[in-house]
């Protein structure tokens, strides 16, 4: 598991590797995002009032324990792989700086379970 704010690099970067999240959001965007992983069920968000040792260690042992949260982290894991990666995104906005007209792409369906 990674024990992170709600940075979209780390998170994204955990994902990337099917790795579950322990979520504690400092400012801007996080808070949001740590809300989205915790909705899709592959993360637990700490209030940053709440990262006392007992408390981090009480939502690491459920993050690690609960193997839901890596399978669903490994199903968007494999989202992001079918999707292209960072190599499809590179290309799309290669496509975008070279026609300077919105790029329309074709993503596989994935169905959530």
């Amino acid at each position: 598991a990674a024990f992170a704010t709600g940075n979209t690099t780390v998170v994204l970067g955990a994902l990337t590797h099917g790795i579950p999240l322990l979520l504690s959001a400092g400012g801007g965007e996080q808070q949001d995002v740590v809300e989205r992983c915790q909705r899709a069920g592959v993360a637990i968000g700490l209030a940053a009032g709440d990262l006392q040792a007992g408390a981090v260690s009480r939502a690491l042992d459920e993050v690690l324990g609960n193997p839901v949260f890596r399978q669903r982290a490994e199903h968007i894991q494999s989202t992001l792989q079918a999707a292209g990666g960072c190599e499809r995104a590179a290309s799309l906005l290669e496509r975008l700086g070279e026609t300077s007209r919105p790029v329309l792409r074709q993503v596989p369906m994935v169905h959530s379970r």
